[in-house]
């Protein structure tokens, strides 16, 4: 999938950091996963289905039988395509700001 190199793109012009966009990156694509067994039955179904992560899971074909986590592919496009925006939005008003 090409969401997570465009979301490395910019992180990378938000933070002004290759380091720090990787580790971003790489923490919002797998700390949910490592970490989200230990929340609360509440957090794993209100706040980690709405990551980028588990979103684009539930857009991935290769599920077999799907999980009980997975969420509507429609409603799992749309929180990926706002989470782009966001991070769109957000490299530009950095970019304008700060480089100008």
């Amino acid at each position: 999938m090409a969401f997570f190199p465009i979301m490395g793109l910019l992180f990378g012009a938000v933070l002004r950091s290759t380091a720090g966009a990787i580790t971003a990156v790489l923490g919002l694509l797998w700390l949910p996963v490592i970490f989200g067994e230990t929340l609360p039955m509440w957090w794993r179904e209100n706040v980690i289905s709405l990551l980028p992560g588990s979103a684009l899971d539930s857009l991935s074909v290769s599920h077999v039988e799907p999980a009980a986590a997975n969420t509507d592919p429609a409603v799992a496009a749309i929180i990926a395509g706002v989470w782009l925006a966001v991070m769109v939005g957000a490299a530009y008003l950095t970019l304008v700001r700060r480089d100008a």
